[in-house]
């Protein structure tokens, strides 16, 4: 029987691991199938463990580009084929709407951001302008 605390540490190198690769999702099935190997009790912690650290590490690795409107799929892979470049690892990106950009771009890697977007521009000159 595996104990709480190392099956903790386990669970938190496993889940870091897991989010820090390019496109989790597509390693999702290759967690299952380790997972598949364990007691039935072992699952069930092991699961509501994965479960909390993915909820816990979710906001840092909501990698996105923010655009009043869509992009479609080139300008998604461009974008992120040249951020990828810049930072030195593979970066996937998903598109999320926000018309308050009014126009221009954010995009959010982890807890940095970039934003050249008008909204931004606006408030910039608000700010300098009193």
């Amino acid at each position: 029987m595996i104990r709480t605390a190392t099956l903790q540490n386990a669970v938190h190198a496993i889940t870091s691991a897991f989010m820090a690769l390019p496109d989790p999702r597509s390693s999702f099935d290759d967690v299952l199938l380790l997972v598949q190997e364990l007691s039935n009790a072992q699952k069930v912690r092991f699961l509501k463990s994965f479960q909390r650290e993915l909820v816990r590490l979710r906001p840092y690795v909501q990698n996105r580009v923010e655009t009043p409107d869509k992009l479609d799929d080139n300008e998604l892979k461009k974008i992120a084929d040249t951020f990828s470049s810049r930072l030195g690892r593979a970066v996937v990106l998903e598109n999320t709407q926000d018309i308050s950009l009014i126009g221009g771009v954010r995009v959010v890697i982890g807890d940095r951001r970039w934003e050249r977007s008008i909204n931004a521009c606006l408030q910039a000159f608000a700010r300098y302008s009193v």
